[in-house]
């Protein structure tokens, strides 16, 4: 039995164990990130036990015995509850947590032992005395609960990728449409419910896209790395029609005075001003230790004055501030050329600001 087990799976297994020691010596994955990754592996995995004792074990058996049911109603909870664990690793609840926790758990709360008793209360399905299934009224019901937080799962990362490009939301999207379009065949086909496969391929392609994305996010700032930032120059630089450079003020002082502990939550509370107040149009990069530079799209000189001035503004209510320079992009002068622009024309800003202090 162990041998046809590990034959039936072996491509799977191999995949999961991969992944479960990738979540140890990742640098870019959260410590509760990669403990999440953990627990959906190990469901992974204790599905696909349990799947193959139910299908391949007790489904010949001639006489019926209540482990069938049993394996049966953890086979319907344990899909679900995988997709409930996934939820927090790119997309955990930061407010009100206590309170969505809860009701996103509520469905399966309820049907978890639904399914668990549907022996006993034919709902679901069944199994006569001669071990043969029969559907219940519910019948589609796990599958139901399946698609309910499969659709919040896919909308709660859709929402948590905004920030990140077209191609990673799209792949996002394929991950998770091809594992939902894959389910909904075998139903139409009536094939087996043995989907494990399908959640391991899921599973592998989503913490790779998760790495990824972690991967081009400055842990400390929660904005688009160095790396991040040369990618994009080695991109489509021909749509960048402003680039804003800034460098933090006195931050030495503050690491020498206060520690660097302290000098982290300032770099913090910048990096949040910036984010929040640079508008839409650019993308901001942390590109040294209090450096950081802004890539506009498709604006004009009013709009990158009125951003400047905005966030410059936003700042003067915190207890830091920042130097600005900025140069447009007239499209005859190469990205390089624009860059050292940018920087000449911050630290006459940040003369400028020391006269002043």
């Amino acid at each position: 039995m162990l041998l046809n087990y590990i034959a039936e799976y072996s491509i799977l297994l191999f995949e999961l164990t991969g992944v479960f020691i990738l979540s140890f010596i990742s640098v870019h994955i959260s410590r509760k990130a990669a403990w999440l990754s953990r627990v959906s592996i190990t469901l992974i995995f204790l599905e696909t036990v349990v799947t193959f004792i139910e299908d391949q074990v007790l489904k010949p058996l001639d006489t019926y015995t209540v482990w069938r049911p049993i394996l049966t109603g953890l086979k319907y909870s344990i899909y679900p509850s995988i997709l409930v664990t996934m939820m927090d690793i790119t997309a955990p609840f930061k407010k009100n947590k206590i309170v969505k926790n809860f009701l996103l758990g509520l469905p399966f709360a309820i049907c978890a032992p639904i399914f668990m008793t549907t022996q006993w209360t034919h709902i679901v399905c069944y199994y006569n005395e001669n071990n043969n299934y029969f559907r219940g009224p519910l019948f589609y019901l796990p599958y139901l609960v399946f698609t309910l937080y499969l659709f919040i799962f896919i909308i709660q990362n859709i929402i948590t990728l905004k920030r990140y490009s077209n191609f990673n939301r799209f792949f996002l999207l394929f991950i998770l449409f091809g594992v939902a379009a894959s389910v909904a065949t075998r139903i139409i086909a009536n094939q087996s419910g043995d989907y494990t496969h399908l959640f391991g391929a899921g599973m592998v392609l989503y913490y790779i896209l998760t790495y990824i994305n972690k991967a081009t996010i400055d842990p400390l700032t929660g904005i688009y790395n160095r790396p991040s930032y040369y990618k994009a120059l080695r991109g489509d630089t021909e749509r960048i029609t402003a680039i804003v450079s800034i460098d933090m003020n006195r931050l030495k002082y503050v690491n020498d005075n206060y520690g660097h502990s302290k000098g982290d939550e300032a770099l913090k509370v910048v990096s949040k001003v910036i984010l929040e107040n640079m508008g839409s149009e650019g993308k901001v990069y942390r590109i040294g230790g209090d450096e950081f530079i802004i890539l506009y799209q498709l604006v004009n000189e009013t709009i990158v004055k009125s951003r400047i001035g905005l966030m410059k503004t936003e700042l003067s209510r915190t207890e830091y501030s920042c130097s600005f320079g900025y140069a447009m992009n007239d499209h005859k002068t190469n990205i390089e050329d624009l860059i050292i622009k940018a920087d000449e024309n911050m630290y006459k800003d940040k003369e400028a600001v020391k006269r002043v202090e």
